[in-house]
């Protein structure tokens, strides 16, 4: 099977779970992580954005925002770009980053977003995503991290299984997570916490902690340079 067809394919299974899992828009995550960004100018990322279907949503919501979407596979912004030039949006970007090491300037981001992403990563490397995401947001900024969450009732989750047997390894551990714990150490603190349908949107702000030089994490980043987009 050819790579682009691999990937159209992937694109679909997104689509699906967006249809089977976030079919209520009351209660869809996507749409609890637009209600935290601002409807006035604004700069967005969202970080791992695969094909693109939050991002979309978002410049639909909020035209006045300015929206880059960052993925390391070449492949899956492609696809994402193909998606939106169907959809038509115009305040969308869309490029290949590294999430641990983008070279975006410090501090120029008013929200960074997390969806269905820490989840499937090894911990050293969340860790390096959320403190990236640290360094480009502004001092007032959001982070906003929408995962997973089991939800109650048999029917639920007897519809959420699959998830449970398919997501990687570690994943049931990840589930009872101590986020407050988990993301203090990445210089955040969780503010509101929003549950939604078989999943959590959390809006964390900055926090100050320690390095060992005895900087912060923020004066750390201040020595860095950085890219616009």
């Amino acid at each position: 099977m050819k790579t682009d067809m691999i990937y159209a394919r992937l694109a679909q299974v997104y689509r699906l779970l967006d249809r089977i899992y976030f079919r209520v828009p009351s209660a869809s995550p996507r749409q609890a992580v637009i209600d935290y960004i601002p409807k006035n100018p604004c700069r967005v990322l969202d970080v791992c954005t695969g094909t693109g279907i939050l991002p979309r949503k978002i410049a639909a919501a909020r035209p006045e925002a300015r929206i880059l979407g960052i993925d390391r596979s070449r492949e899956m912004l492609e696809v994402a770009r193909r998606d939106i030039r169907k959809s038509g949006e115009k305040n969308i970007w869309l490029k290949c980053m590294d999430a641990t090491d983008t070279g975006l300037k410090p501090e120029s981001f008013d929200v960074v977003i997390l969806s269905l992403v820490l989840h499937e990563t090894e911990e050293k490397l969340a860790q390096a995503m959320v403190k990236e995401a640290y360094r480009v947001l502004r001092p007032d900024g959001r982070l906003l991290i929408m995962e997973w969450e089991k939800p109650s009732g048999w029917k639920k989750n007897l519809l959420f299984y699959p998830i449970l047997t398919l997501e990687p390894k570690g994943f049931r551990e990840f589930l009872v997570l101590d986020y407050e714990k988990w993301f203090a150490t990445c210089g955040f603190s969780i503010q509101t916490r929003n549950h939604c349908d078989y999943s959590v949107v959390m809006e964390c702000r900055k926090t100050v902690i320690s390095q060992p030089d005895g900087d912060t994490l923020w004066e750390c980043s201040q020595k860095n340079g950085g890219t616009d987009w």
